[in-house]
């Protein structure tokens, strides 16, 4: 009898879930919205066409997600093959550094956990600076984000070790299901949902800690140093940092009686012990690791391949970190990597095809034609465009187009690229399913429940917003003229 009831268990469980309203909504729209552009009068031969009809549809699947994000991606690729494009055309991620940069960084965040390292050095900054209450846990995360960026150099992996950390400490302070709290946004949501804004914006300020940053350069034909990107870069975001904790704190008002003994945070503090060799280990080679970042224009080697020689030191069975090479690749998650060639794909389809001019033309007629309307105005776009379309389509298709814009008013590639770029990483956490680091975020959960809805992210991110333009317009106008 228990067997049979097991039995019946394990079938309810692995049940494939039906369709929600919203998601069937989707699913047809998406199909609907595809065949109507396939249709519209544009100019265009049929496959320019078609391949603006197909981006709508992956677009509008990514967001309503009928299936998971990764199949989407699949489809999509499967018919750019069916209508002929070049390989090299589809699978560009596989074949550039930026690609294999982010592959990478998978497995350079699971040596970071699988090491130690990572909770050492988070657990350490979290005792030693005393993060037991929210405002302090969001002050601190803000030093914890943009210093491990250095050493984790991708968001989604960087999310990979410190969600758990946000998890460990809702259990400290005892916080209660996201779904028992009726009004306002949860503390634990508060944090989680901050933390992801930190890790994006932690992966803009160095050039190598967002493989996305190198492939917005390389559309843009834009070539910024890693040293000149991170002067440039660096004093934003660490301001904006700051200010939307002061802004988070202010709307959401987070009860005072939310605590975390600092005696639980001490117990975890030692219990690491003293450094071990594996550690150590880790931590020489994610130094030459980034003593190599640093000097790129010195020896031509990019950084998607030298963070592609980590993983296959990491993954040396000697290393002690994996037992053989497939636990290794194990630790990448290949949905995510799928998503991100499919987004990558449309955008050098619509290029290649020519269907890309007709959101240039669109784009052109609010062109600015003043260095401040150009702050203002890519700044706004490259938020919303992103939460709309994807990052993939604002690197490939409108980062391009605001370049060209900046250079007709006589600005540097650099600060003009910049501009656009900076901002684009935070509107990719509006709509919670275009970023692929907002995507895994997702995956974590705190008593059987996610930790942040949509809902809670979009109430977050808005006054995200506020803080970045605060920092942004103002420090690009005044900060970079010193440059």
């Amino acid at each position: 009898m228990g067997t049979m009831a097991n039995r019946v268990k394990s079938v309810n469980e692995n049940r494939v879930e039906s369709l929600s309203k919203g998601q069937l909504f989707g699913a047809i729209f998406g199909v609907v919205a595809g065949v109507i552009i396939f249709l519209l009068p544009l100019g265009l031969d049929k496959k320019a066409n078609a391949v603006l009809a197909l981006s709508a549809w992956l677009l509008i699947w990514l967001i309503f997600r009928p299936i998971d994000s990764g199949y989407t991606g699949l489809i999509f690729i499967l018919f750019l093959t069916l209508l002929k494009f070049p390989p090299a055309s589809i699978f560009t991620w596989f074949t550039i550094s930026p690609g294999w940069f982010q592959i990478s960084a998978f497995v350079i965040a699971s040596t970071m956990v699988r090491s130690g390292l990572a909770k050492r050095f988070a657990y350490t900054l979290m005792y030693k600076l005393g993060a037991n209450t929210v405002p302090r846990f969001l002050f601190i995360s803000v030093v914890v984000v943009f210093l491990m960026i250095l050493l984790v150099p991708s968001p989604t992996a960087l999310i990979a070790i410190t969600f758990p950390l946000a998890i460990f400490v809702a259990e400290a302070w005892n916080l209660p299901k996201r779904s028992e709290q009726k009004k306002g946004v949860p503390p634990l949501a508060l944090v989680a949902f901050f933390l992801l804004i930190l890790c994006g914006q932690a992966g803009t300020w160095v050039k190598t800690g967002f493989s996305l940053n190198l492939l917005t350069m390389a559309l843009s034909r834009v070539d910024i140093e890693w040293l000149d990107w991170f002067v440039l870069a660096a004093p934003l975001v660490w301001a904006f940092g700051f200010l939307a904790v002061f802004l988070v704190l202010k709307v959401f008002k987070p009860s005072k009686n939310v605590t975390a003994p600092k005696e639980i945070l001490k117990t975890k503090f030692d219990e690491l012990g003293p450094l071990t060799n594996k550690e150590k280990g880790v931590l020489a080679v994610m130094l030459v690791v980034l003593i190599l970042w640093i000097t790129e224009s010195s020896h031509g080697v990019s950084t998607g391949w030298v963070a592609l020689g980590a993983m296959c030191v990491f993954a040396l069975p000697k290393f002690g970190i994996f037992k053989n090479f497939d636990e290794a690749i194990s630790s990448i998650n290949w949905s995510v990597m799928f998503f991100i060639t499919a987004l990558s794909a449309m955008s050098t389809v619509l290029n290649s095809s020519g269907a890309s001019v007709v959101i240039k033309n669109a784009l052109n007629v609010i062109q600015p034609d003043t260095v401040t309307g150009y702050y203002v105005l890519s700044s706004l776009l490259g938020t919303f465009a992103t939460s709309i379309f994807g990052i993939n389509m604002m690197q490939g298709v409108f980062i391009p187009v605001f370049v060209e814009w900046s250079q007709v008013l006589g600005m540097s590639a650099s600060h003009g690229l910049l501009a656009v770029w900076l901002p684009s990483v935070l509107g990719g956490s509006l709509i919670p399913v275009l970023l692929p680091s907002v995507l895994f975020a997702w995956t974590f959960k705190y008593k059987g429940e996610r930790l942040f809805t949509f809902g809670d992210g979009f109430k977050i991110t808005l006054v995200a917003y506020a803080a970045f333009y605060v920092v942004a317009i103002v420090s690009q106008m005044t900060y970079w003229n010193l440059f």
